[in-house]
């Protein structure tokens, strides 16, 4: 089979949501028993806001008071939202986890239309708009919520899942960063900071450390990790990682990990 039909699509949940990162134009340089994760290259060369917004915060080097929690930001704690504003926001919250998404999105406009300042309603309503394709409005959504607060860990986290989604993983990774600086614990940091490492080809062994502390909460990251094992040549562990993933209910690139587990088999029953 062409190796082209062997990249893998690595998609990214954050929550029910998921990201293509790869197109067959952006063919990985190397090749081997699996080819490497196919996880992102910098196919779009145009700048945009968010790179400009990750190019500012370097600049800048704002001094932030850090919370005593380190996945509530200091806006949150510092914040007070209007009773009937944190009203609409919990029903859109309710709507969401019933995939009422169109119900959703009005009530957080409402709550925001209250609360101009409400950083979860920006956020979430970001990620609402992902949960329905419209990426581009996301983006604002989410670059509005930046504004309010850089250091909010959920918002450094979309921010480096849409530069991914936009095979952009050079620019995703200074955000994924803040996000794992934010919050180490969180899984989805550690997601997305080892996916933004895996699709520049670079610091292979802090990506697959990464991958593999995120797949116990994020299944997807067994998918991610298995080729960067095999270019290391771990193939016994690759091939856990795959058997794993396959393990989930339902996982999306069946065919492709059933086809990858098949080739590392071989490959280790030839050594």
């Amino acid at each position: 089979m062409p190796a082209r039909k062997l990249l893998a699509v690595v998609c990214l949940s954050i929550g029910t949501a998921a990201a293509q990162f790869m197109t067959d134009t952006c063919v990985p340089a190397h090749a081997g028993v699996i080819p490497p994760a196919s996880v992102g290259h910098v196919c779009d060369s145009k700048p945009s806001s968010v790179q400009r917004m990750a190019e500012d915060a370097l600049v800048q080097r704002q001094i932030v008071s850090k919370p005593s929690t380190a996945s509530v930001s200091y806006h949150q704690l510092t914040h007070e939202v209007p009773g009937k504003a944190r009203k609409a926001y919990q029903n859109a919250e309710r709507a969401k986890t019933h995939g009422d998404y169109g119900k959703a999105m009005r009530l957080y406009r409402s709550a925001l239309e209250l609360d101009p300042q409400y950083l979860e309603a920006w956020n979430n309503l970001g990620s609402t708009q992902i949960l329905t394709g419209d990426f581009a409005t996301a983006q604002i959504s989410f670059e509005r919520a930046y504004a309010l607060d850089p250091t909010a860990h959920p918002v450094l986290t979309n921010l480096a899942f849409l530069l991914l989604h936009r095979n952009r993983p050079a620019e995703a990774e200074p955000f994924a960063r803040r996000a794992v600086q934010a919050d180490p614990t969180s899984p989805k940091g550690l997601y997305v900071l080892g996916v933004s490492l895996a699709g520049q080809h670079k610091q292979t062994e802090e990506a697959i450390r990464l991958l593999e502390r995120s797949s116990e909460a994020v299944g997807r990251a067994h998918f991610a990790v298995a080729p960067l094992l095999a270019q290391s040549n771990r193939l016994r562990e690759a091939a856990d990682h795959l058997k794993k993933y396959l393990a989930l209910q339902s996982p999306p690139d069946r065919a492709v990990a059933e086809e990858w587990l098949a080739q590392l088999e071989a490959e280790l029953r030839r050594r």
